[in-house]
Parts: C-alpha cells; sequence; structure tokens
C-alpha cells in the first residue's frame, strides 16, 4: 500500500477529497456518489472528465466501507477510475453524462447518480481494469 498519495500528501485519516489536488468543474449543480461500501479495501478516486481528456476534476479516498458524495459538479461526461489501496488495481468505470436543464418554474433539474464499487462482477456498472497510464492525470503534472 503506498504511505502517500501520488502527489506525495498523506491519505486523509477518513473518507474525503486528498489535500493538495485542485477541485475542478465545481460551478455546477450536479452529485456524484461514490459508494465504497461493499469492499474492504480503502480506495483512491478520481472523477475524470471526458470532454477534457486526462483531466481529474476531484481525487479522493474513500475508507473500506464508505461513500463519499461529490457535489457541485457540472454538465458533462465523465467516468471514475480508482485505484484499489490494498491491490493496487487500477479500474475504470464506464462513461456516463451529467445534466442541467432548466424548468419552466424557473429551477434547474439536475443529475445525481450514485455509483457502486463492487470487487466481483454483476455491479451497477461497467468497469474495465486499467494500466498506470490510464491513471493518470494532466492537471497534477503526472504526464509531463
Amino acid at each position: 500500500r503506498p504511505a502517500t498519495a501520488p502527489n506525495g500528501k498523506p491519505w486523509p485519516t477518513r473518507t474525503g477529497y486528498v489535500p493538495g489536488y485542485p477541485r475542478m468543474f465545481a460551478n455546477g449543480r450536479c452529485v456524484v456518489v461514490v459508494d465504497n461500501s461493499q469492499n474492504n479495501s480503502d480506495v483512491f478516486v478520481r472523477l475524470m472528465s471526458l470532454d477534457a481528456p486526462r483531466l481529474a476534476i476531484r481525487q479522493f479516498f474513500i475508507e473500506s466501507g464508505g461513500q463519499f458524495r461529490v457535489t457541485g459538479v457540472r454538465r458533462g461526461r465523465y467516468d471514475i477510475r480508482y485505484r484499489d489501496l490494498d491491490s493496487g488495481a487500477l479500474t475504470k468505470s464506464e462513461g456516463f453524462a451529467l445534466e442541467e436543464t432548466k424548468v419552466e418554474t424557473g429551477g434547474t433539474e439536475y443529475t445525481e447518480m450514485t455509483l457502486t464499487l463492487y470487487k466481483v462482477k454483476g455491479g451497477n456498472m461497467h468497469t474495465e481494469a486499467i494500466g498506470e497510464d490510464e491513471f493518470l492525470d494532466s492537471a497534477s503534472g503526472e504526464l509531463e
């Protein structure tokens, strides 16, 4: 298990954002809940923009058995990529869209999505194993 996050900062002591990473695309209303309640290992998760490839807009740590709520995300196409901190395995979800729509009453309807991480096949999303190269992030300088 890595002693620190990829940016060299210590892992949070409980579920939350990893210090030192920017929180981008934060001008929206969409919500993504990442549920790690079915796993017995902690995970490091990157919410990646598919509209700006290799851009991790949020990076967070989820304890085994926990979940994390990412709020204020703007509309767009995304996936999540995560590292199992016990095994080191890297996984990515299928892509998904977050939408915001103005309604006649003057409000805004927005996507609130929950993604559950499973180590076994048959979860609520299609996942695939990935290599280190697909886990890298341009915003943190990892690609330079």
